[in-house]
């Protein structure tokens, strides 16, 4: 049977809060011990940071809620 794994935080809204998040979702995703190239970990934190940067600019109030499984 396959792990599983997750990560939830919240992120608050600010750019350096959402630059932060996208350095913990690469460094939780490398602990999980899941085989990923360089391009696949670079496709992953440039993903995670446009949807955290998103997110944090268009939302009218309170923190994100970032979820990766």
């Amino acid at each position: 049977m396959a792990a599983h794994h997750q990560l939830t935080f919240t992120v608050t809204r600010t750019a350096a809060a959402a630059q932060q998040a996208r350095h913990r979702v690469v460094a939780e995703i490398r602990s999980w011990g899941i085989r990923l190239d360089g391009e696949a970990l670079a496709g992953i934190e440039l993903a995670a940071g446009e949807l955290i940067t998103n997110a944090v600019r268009h939302t009218a109030s309170g923190p994100v809620t970032v979820s990766v499984y």
